[in-house]
C-alpha cells in the first residue's frame, strides 16, 4: 500500500493533509467526521485505512497521510451533523501548501458519506519523476 498514516522518511513520499469542517448555523448539536484513505495503482480496487482526525476546533478537523508513487487520489468521508449544516472539505500538500481540491455543499441527512477523486500534481527529481497517490476516505 502506498498510503500510510506514518512516514517511512522514503525520499518520494508526500504528506497530504485532509480539512474538514462543518456548519451549522447557530444550532448546537453533536458533528462527527471520519475519513479513511485507500491505494489502488488503477483506482479499481482499494485497500482502506482509516486516518486519525484531529480536533481543531468545535466543528473542525484535519488529518494527514503519506503517499508515494501513484497518480489517482480518492478520498471518501462520512459526516454526522444536523440536515442541512454545510460541509466542507480540502486537501493539500503538506510541505508546499499547494491546494489540491476544495469542495463543500449542504448535508442532505443526518448521517451521509461522499466520495471524489484528484489528480495530484507530477514532482520530478534527478532521479525519477514521482507521480501521485491514491486515496479513499469515509465516515461512520
Amino acid at each position: 500500500m502506498s498510503v500510510r498514516t506514518r512516514p517511512l522518511g522514503s525520499s518520494g513520499e508526500r504528506a497530504i493533509q485532509f480539512e474538514f469542517d462543518i456548519q451549522q448555523g447557530d444550532q448546537l448539536g453533536v458533528s462527527e467526521v471520519r475519513l479513511w484513505v485507500g491505494d489502488s495503482g488503477d483506482c479499481s480496487s482499494l485497500e482502506e485505512l482509516e486516518v486519525l482526525l484531529t480536533s481543531i476546533g468545535r466543528r473542525q478537523w484535519r488529518g494527514v497521510v503519506w503517499v508515494a508513487g501513484t497518480s489517482c487520489l480518492m478520498y471518501r468521508f462520512g459526516v454526522l451533523a444536523r440536515p442541512s449544516a454545510i460541509w466542507r472539505i480540502r486537501v493539500s500538500e503538506l510541505s508546499s501548501g499547494q491546494l489540491l481540491l476544495a469542495d463543500s455543499d449542504e448535508l442532505p441527512m443526518q448521517k451521509s458519506y461522499f466520495v471524489g477523486s484528484c489528480a495530484l500534481p507530477v514532482r520530478s527529481s534527478r532521479r525519477r519523476e514521482i507521480a501521485q497517490v491514491h486515496y479513499l476516505a469515509s465516515v461512520r
